[in-house]
């Protein structure tokens, strides 16, 4: 059976405060699957993101996306598309 995903409306207050919300409640699920996951990591994961200075899911994600060799990120589009590098 997965963990249940429980997200705490009093943390809520904002949209960056969902999606911190958001990251808290996805590392603590997955403290709950120690034969999964990295149990110390994510520890620290959690840690330094209720300390507000850890990496969010989306810091992740852009992360995973910049290390692909044919795509470009331009931190000057906020807030437009992505494109790859060949352009769109």
């Amino acid at each position: 059976m997965s963990p249940r995903i429980t997200l705490d409306g009093s943390r809520i207050h904002d949209i960056p405060s969902f999606y911190d919300e958001i990251n808290r409640a996805f590392l603590q699920a997955k403290l709950a699957l120690p034969g999964r996951y990295d149990l110390a990591r994510i520890r620290r994961e959690l840690d330094a993101l209720e300390a507000g200075t850890g990496q969010t899911f989306f810091d992740t994600v852009l992360e995973i996306i910049a290390a692909h060799p044919n795509i470009t990120l331009d931190p000057h589009c906020a807030g437009r598309r992505w494109f790859p590098a060949s352009g769109p």
